[in-house]
């Protein structure tokens, strides 16, 4: 019967230790291209702790391994062990695998021990989430009578030929000839595709026949670059011209359309767009090392941020009632948030986890922080037409995504220019800035996700003109309110639909938010009433 863990047993450690050898299994992201399997030997792997098993990644006639996990996106991977004599048994890793380069790689085989033979390419991690056993009845038994010496020996006749001087035996042009890239075409070894593209190094072909890939780009069926780019840049154009213009498609005012208050308003635009362009890949970075209840946590607390920002940065006052307001609402999704019962079983946090948790808060800190940065600024211009002018919904709406498009292009085109330790620290698990080709390369491969991303892209667009409309006309901190609550209702609704219950402290958290909700609502239509009564009584006066 099979058995499941969360992470490897300190029994199952000490075997995976022992054993002779192991199996890797990597797939591409595509179900078009081949899945691989293969077997791995000698004393170049081992379980370093329970939650990450390792392995010298030597060199060989193929690299689908490397080329898999270095597929953006992808990562995944599975190790099975089988006990070939003993008691049966097979056992089962699955995680996502880390390949380090030349920093990494000695820092990691210094603390464990490794020593790294003629032909090592790397070492891959693999960062365990799941590990399971099984019967293994049916394996074979077989005697180990020893490891193959051809591959170690091979490879150190290789290094010596190339000390000795025969430059055409150094493994940068080895792997520059046989593991560049991938049966299917994927890139493979970094140092192979740098070395052949710097010696002119062809790869060899490695397979025949239709599924063979064509000068190492299978999937030409795919989107052509051409019209990724072709389409990207209607859709900047198209969206801006929308939004410059589309109200005049309605019956706008022809002088709202006038484009001087954008020029003034040029320099917090551009803050509003920097902000909203980096708040978000804080946030997602931040999910890697807090759980997504303290994801969610953190966002109902945007409140707070907004109001501080808007006293601290330009003096603008608020009634004790808004303060309270703010308050109960931040109060009651916490409340709620904190209340969820925690899942049977649950283990105490590790040290290690604790200071993941305390960077990934650091980043979720940033991302409210730039969030905050960004409703203010956005308020402070729509209430600023004296200094910045009239600048409607659209027109910021445009003005501000064009900007964002603007940094974003040009982050994405320089990145790849840049030194990999200037962008990330050597602990960082980041192995590609090539996000562009990435991402082209990944719509070539799936051609029909184009659809999603531009279904995507329509739904945002649609929702930002309602999000735009509601900051124009009521300020950040409704806008920010009503998002927050509607996190808060979408999890109730959730509860009730599926027919789960709430705890005590859930239901006080849900009273206090639209108890704070019903107060604010009652207030504003308390001041509305006397603002009636005010002008009855002056019209009264003037006659």
């Amino acid at each position: 019967m099979g058995v499941f863990y969360e992470e490897i047993p300190e029994s199952l450690i000490k075997w995976i230790n022992e054993q002779k050898m192991f199996f890797v299994a990597t797939a591409p992201l595509s179900g078009q291209m081949h899945i691989n399997l293969s077997p791995k030997g000698g004393e170049y792997f081992g379980a370093a702790d329970s939650k990450t098993f390792w392995f010298l990644e030597l060199t060989g006639s193929g690299c689908e391994t490397l080329a898999h996990l270095y597929e953006p996106g992808n990562g995944r991977i599975t190790i099975m062990l089988n006990a070939f004599d003993g008691p049966p048994k097979i056992a089962r890793l699955w995680g996502y695998a880390m390949e380090y380069g030349t920093k990494e790689f000695s820092e990691f085989a210094e603390k464990h021990k490794i020593k790294a033979i003629p032909g090592t390419r790397s070492i891959i991690i693999v960062k365990v989430h799941q590990a399971g056993t099984s019967c293994g009845f049916a394996v074979p038994y077989y005697d180990f009578k020893g490891h193959r010496p051809i591959l170690n020996d091979y490879f150190k006749q290789k290094q010596l030929k190339f000390e000795a001087g025969s430059e055409k035996d150094s493994m940068p042009r080895y792997w520059a000839l046989k593991n560049a890239f991938s049966i299917d075409g994927l890139p493979g070894s970094k140092i192979g595709l740098k070395t052949g593209k710097a010696f002119s190094i062809k790869p060899i072909k490695k397979m025949v026949g239709p599924h063979a890939p064509s000068n190492n780009t299978r999937f030409k069926q795919g989107i052509p670059l051409e019209q990724v780019i072709l389409i990207a840049l209607l859709s900047v154009i198209l969206g801006v011209l929308l939004t410059l213009h589309g109200p005049s498609l309605v019956g706008s005012v022809k002088d709202k359309l006038q484009p001087r208050p954008l020029l003034n308003a040029l320099a917090p635009l551009l803050v509003i767009s920097i902000t909203q362009t980096l708040a978000s890949p804080f946030g997602y970075a931040s999910l890697a090392h807090v759980d997504y209840l303290s994801f969610v946590l953190a966002k109902s607390c945007k409140l707070l941020p907004v109001m501080f920002l808007h006293v601290l940065l330009y003096q603008k006052r608020y009634p004790l009632s808004k303060y309270l307001i703010v308050f109960a609402v931040t109060a009651g999704v916490a409340v709620f948030t904190l209340y969820n019962p925690p899942k049977a079983g649950g283990k105490k946090t590790s040290k290690n986890a604790q200071n993941s948790s305390l960077y990934g808060l650091s980043l979720l800190a940033v991302n409210l922080l730039f969030d905050g940065l960004t409703n203010t600024t956005q308020d402070h211009v729509f209430s600023s037409p004296q200094r910045y002018g009239r600048v409607t919904a659209p027109q910021m709406m445009a003005a501000t995504n064009l900007l964002s498009c603007l940094l974003m292009a040009a982050y994405l085109l320089i990145t790849p220019y840049i030194p990999l330790d200037l962008l990330f620290s050597s602990s960082s698990s980041v192995g590609n800035t090539h996000e562009l080709a990435s991402a082209i390369a990944f719509l070539q491969r799936h051609p029909r996700v184009l659809y999603d991303v531009l279904g995507f892209c329509a739904a945002g667009a649609i929702g930002q003109l309602f999000i735009f409309a509601t900051l124009n006309r009521f300020g950040s901190l409704l806008l920010v309110t009503v998002t927050v609550t509607r996190k808060m209702l979408t999890m109730v609704l959730s509860v009730v639909w599926y027919g789960k219950s709430l705890t005590l402290g859930q239901w006080a958290g849900v009273g206090l938010v639209f108890g704070g909700i019903g107060t604010e609502a009652w207030i504003q239509r308390q001041e509305k009433l006397d603002k009636e009564r005010k002008k009855r009584e002056l019209d009264k006066k003037a006659e």
